[in-house]
């Protein structure tokens, strides 16, 4: 976790890094799902496929992804906080169709885990395919969901993202010897 926060720390210190953030997966290369109980529905699995994202506090921003209603995830969710999550626009509606999904209850991975209470709508975003039309996806805040798969780091830069990728490379190279960074 330190060393996370280090080289996300590093990473948005760069002149030409407009936001960054610690992502559990990247789009059009990883996805990931797991077990998901919503009071009322004896089945979600029957719904779709429901992928999430677990990422650091900036990652709405770093990718572009609107709130269209309630909040984001932020510093303040972190470790021993109340859980909380942003679900898509469309994962909104089949879950909760016709009713407010803001405050509702989901439950990660299993039905005896702490409710996740649903604090933002984000717009449907793609995940693996330009073709999925089914985009039921939830976000967490990493530090409130833990995974063992490792973490991402996504940057967004101004202008060219490809001039400034040897730097940010070279900047964290220091902050983790040993490790290759694409």
């Amino acid at each position: 976790i330190a060393l996370q926060r280090r080289l996300l720390e590093t990473a948005q210190a760069l002149p030409g890094v407009e936001h960054a953030a610690t992502v559990s997966s990247v789009p059009f290369w990883s996805t990931s799902s797991t077990n998901l109980y919503v009071a009322g529905i004896d089945s979600v699995r029957r719904l779709g496929r429901f992928t999430y994202q677990a990422g650091s506090p900036d990652y709405f921003a770093t990718t572009g992804t609107r709130i269209v209603r309630g909040r984001p995830f932020g510093a303040e969710d972190r470790a021993g906080a109340p859980r909380v999550t942003v679900v898509s626009q469309s994962m909104a509606n089949v879950l909760w169709p016709g009713r407010d999904a803001l405050g509702q209850c989901i439950r990660v991975g299993a039905d005896t885990m702490p409710c996740s209470t649903v604090v933002g709508i984000a717009e449907d975003a793609v995940q693996m395919s330009l073709t999925d039309n089914q985009r039921f996806r939830y976000y967490m805040p990493l530090e409130q969901f833990r995974t063992s798969s490792g973490s991402f780091l996504m940057v967004r830069t101004r202008g060219e993202p490809a001039a400034l990728a040897e730097a940010v490379r070279q900047v964290l190279q220091p902050v983790m010897p040993g490790e290759g960074f694409i």
